[in-house]
């Protein structure tokens, strides 16, 4: 279903970001999981990656965990205390939402070319 232009503005017609299409499967249903990762008796929860900002979300495809984690945490106020945790840890969370986020795509989501 095509989106909605509005009146135009200045000359351009002005469309409705709310009303485009969003193919993208069952990428909805992932991205509206909330996470909560437990690193011995601290418990760290991430807000859904619907909830990111365009910046969290930028900065964890571009590998800047710091900026992504900041972002993304529910309480920000553990920031620290996630940044004091082990590389390894970190790794595995990235890997599983990595994971989370390319397998739930749906089929024909794909942008690649056979």
């Amino acid at each position: 279903m095509p989106a909605k232009k509005t009146d135009p503005l200045d000359g351009y017609d002005v469309v409705d970001v709310a009303e485009l299409d969003y193919e993208t499967g069952q990428r909805n249903e992932a991205h509206e999981k909330k996470w909560a990762f437990r690193i011995g008796s601290r418990v760290y929860r991430f807000k859904p990656m619907r909830e990111w900002s365009f910046r969290t979300e930028d900065a964890f495809t571009r590998g800047d965990f710091k900026t992504w984690a900041r972002g993304a945490l529910v309480d920000a106020g553990k920031f620290e205390d996630l940044l004091d945790e082990g590389s390894d840890e970190w790794v595995r969370i990235v890997q599983h939402l990595v994971k989370e986020s390319r397998t739930s795509l749906g089929e024909g989501d794909s942008s690649a070319t056979s």
